[in-house]
């Protein structure tokens, strides 16, 4: 009769034929606390936070697709809504010069008038566009931004409408 060897894993109870597995260690490592298993360490590190940022890359990938493809969409009806919105008020134009020509205006005079409605509705657009030019700056993010001792407490954040000039005359 033959004897079978027991593999020392089993003859010290531990392994697989105790129930029990001994402390795995990353692969190439050597012995705890040793350079080897702290550079195993910190290559499994570097592997799992590598992982983490593919996918966060990639769900950020995902989402700029979808919402340039929004956005394309968004400015299509833009455009198709300032298209139906001329033809509107191109019609309400022609509207009002069949009216002040059947009043008994004469038709130079309701082309005036129709030209004149037309300019003070661009000037005021204009004039409201060239307001909102000091937004472009982002002035509420740069005092926020402001580093330094003069930033001790944080400004109240104030809607345009309800700023106040400084009563020396400056801006």
């Amino acid at each position: 009769m033959e004897s079978v060897a027991t593999p020392p894993a089993a003859a010290a109870g531990t392994g697989p034929a105790a129930g029990t597995l001994p402390p795995e260690t990353p692969p190439g490592a050597g012995e705890p606390g040793s350079v080897k298993t702290l550079l195993g360490t910190v290559h499994l590190l570097i592997e799992e936070a590598n992982g983490a940022l593919r996918g966060r890359l990639e769900l950020f990938t995902l989402e700029l697709r979808r919402n340039g493809t929004a956005l394309a969409q968004m400015a299509a009806l833009a455009l198709l809504a300032g298209l139906l919105a001329s033809v509107a008020w191109l019609t309400l134009m022609v509207g009002v010069y069949m009216v002040l020509v059947s009043l008994g205006l004469h038709w130079s005079l309701a082309v005036l008038a129709v030209l004149l409605i037309n300019a003070g509705g661009a000037a005021a657009a204009l004039m409201r566009a060239r307001s909102l030019t000091s937004e472009l700056g982002l002035p509420a993010t740069k005092r926020r931004l402001r580093f330094g001792p003069h930033r001790s407490q944080p400004e109240p954040i104030v809607p345009p409408s309800d700023r106040q000039e400084p009563s020396d005359g400056h801006p």
